[in-house]
């Protein structure tokens, strides 16, 4: 497990910073004063369950708040799984500099984001700023090093790992020497102070939950300094428990897919409810900065985390999460402020999760506590100007298993995407597709229903975005994916039935 920077990371990081970007000639100023930030991240919501994507779901807050004052972020684009994307965010790098780009931080696995890389929240509260977490993690825990209240937030409400009861915060898990066993996951701390189990929320569906404690953040933070609260719904992960009637019987008699899709199971009935849910806690939170006398100098984020899988919705997107296809990687993203120049727009140029780093620290005035070397692009100039992006490229995956004799890459530059190798993550082992290629054209083709590689027409395209990935996969740290069963120094059976820090 890599816990520090490798020699040959450290060698990465005196790269020049941000590869790929356009020159911009003109910065835009900060925010006068610093703003407050509220960044909000949904866990696997698909392309067509937000409702200005479909107009039988149900989100009245953020379509609202995407319009009025806000920017929907059309090309906003994520990575295709939870923990590699949330590492993303929190440094400004690609997961595959780091070793975060194969799979998710499972719940038994001992590893976690590396602790020497400087996160958002860290760099934040040098600038001044009160920082605050509450909801999903999944970055490890193994380490007491490794939790949020470590890694830059003063305080922490949630939970360590992916999913668990949307009610009771427990979950199944198969034992060291086989046994079946019952875990909870919902843990609250101080910087300083440590972290520990909470049974607080037990019974409340957690999407309340955690807008009620993003609320209570909000109502309590003193507004003679700048607040910055990283909300993590874990809705609409799948394995959703019935959720109150006050969301579903939204959804009595309603479809949830737009028409020449199948009709939605119960479950894809249950996300539509959470997603519901989740914009009605979005709408309690502005309310709350309202109230507080905090949202005339705030700035409200949303994006996923990657697309939707199982029982979710993507169309007309190809793919799901895991996937390098749009479907996993394209977001839902949007941005509301009344610092907002030319707001009512939907933006379409191309960003990604990377950049929310640079834009967050600049607008906030903090530019200068950027890390040398970054991948991260200040996009504030263009969400709140509809200037160009600086973003000419993003590197979508690249990862290698030379044991399995896997391979899987995927650029975009312009309007062309290349896929090279398996579309799926390697943690799904398929050997059979190690040198397959795929190439899309976007802007005509968003559905990436052509592969032009089919024909001859479009070869020439394919030889400078292969070389970029060759030349890029020499900065490649492989990924680290380490055993995923359960050690008996982990086992929460060990731990009072909690999951419990300090094992690996």
């Amino acid at each position: 497990m890599r816990l520090d920077l490798p020699a040959g990371l450290l060698a990465l990081l005196t790269l020049p910073a941000a590869i790929g970007k356009k020159k911009f000639t003109k910065a835009a100023e900060p925010v006068k004063e610093r703003p407050h930030i509220v960044l909000i991240v949904a866990d696997d919501l698909g392309w067509n369950e937000v409702s200005w994507n479909n107009p039988h779901f149900l989100t009245p807050h953020m379509e609202e708040l995407s319009r009025e004052k806000g920017v929907r972020l059309a090309q906003s684009y994520v990575t295709p799984k939870c923990s590699p994307s949330r590492a993303a965010l929190m440094t400004g790098l690609y997961p595959w500099r780091i070793g975060r780009q194969r799979g998710a931080v499972e719940r038994f696995q001992a590893t976690g984001l590396n602790t020497s890389l400087p996160t958002l929240p860290e760099l934040l509260a040098k600038g001044g700023y009160r920082t605050h977490m509450v909801g999903k993690w999944h970055l490890g825990y193994c380490r007491p090093s490794m939790l949020p209240t470590a890694r830059g937030f003063a305080t922490f409400y949630g939970q360590y790992s992916h999913v668990i009861d949307y009610y009771k915060r427990n979950f199944s898990y198969v034992g060291p020497l086989g046994e079946e066993g019952q875990g909870r996951d919902l843990h609250q701390g101080e910087e300083g102070q440590g972290e520990a189990p909470v049974t607080e929320g037990d019974g409340e569906f957690a999407p309340d939950m955690y807008t009620r404690k993003a609320v209570e953040v909000i109502a309590s933070h003193p507004s003679s300094s700048p607040l910055f609260l990283y909300l993590a719904y874990q809705a609409p992960h799948m394995m959703i428990q019935t959720p109150p009637s006050t969301y579903t019987s939204q959804y009595a008699g309603r479809p949830v897919y737009q028409a020449g899709l199948p009709e939605a199971d119960q479950q894809a009935r249950y996300r539509a409810a959470a997603v519901t849910a989740m914009d009605q806690g979005i709408g309690s939170v502005v309310a709350a900065l309202k109230s507080a006398g905090l949202y005339n100098n705030s700035i409200i984020v949303f994006t996923t985390d990657n697309g939707g899988v199982s029982a979710a919705s993507n169309h007309p997107l190809r793919g799901a999460k895991e996937s390098l296809y749009e479907g996993g990687v394209r977001g839902v993203a949007w941005v509301h402020s009344p610092h907002i120049n030319r707001p009512r727009a939907t933006n379409n140029q191309k960003m990604y999760l990377t950049d929310w780093l640079a834009t967050l620290l600049s607008v906030a005035g903090l530019g200068s506590l950027l890390p040398p070397s970054t991948d991260s692009l200040n996009m504030w100039p263009t969400i709140s100007w509809g200037r160009d992006s600086p973003r000419e490229e993003i590197v979508l995956g690249l990862d290698q298993d030379t044991y399995w004799n896997l391979w899987s890459a995927a650029i975009i530059r312009g309007k062309w995407k290349l896929l090279w190798g398996q579309d799926l993550l390697l943690k799904q082992r398929l050997e059979e597709q190690a040198c397959n290629l795929q190439l899309y054209n976007l802007k005509t083709d968003p559905g990436e229903t052509t592969n032009l590689l089919e024909s001859s027409a479009r070869r020439a395209v394919v030889a400078p975005l292969r070389a970029r990935l060759m030349e890029l996969f020499r900065e490649m740290v492989e990924g680290d994916y380490p055993d995923r069963r359960v050690v008996a120094a982990s086992d929460p059976a060990r731990h009072g039935g909690h999951l419990a820090t300090g094992w690996c």
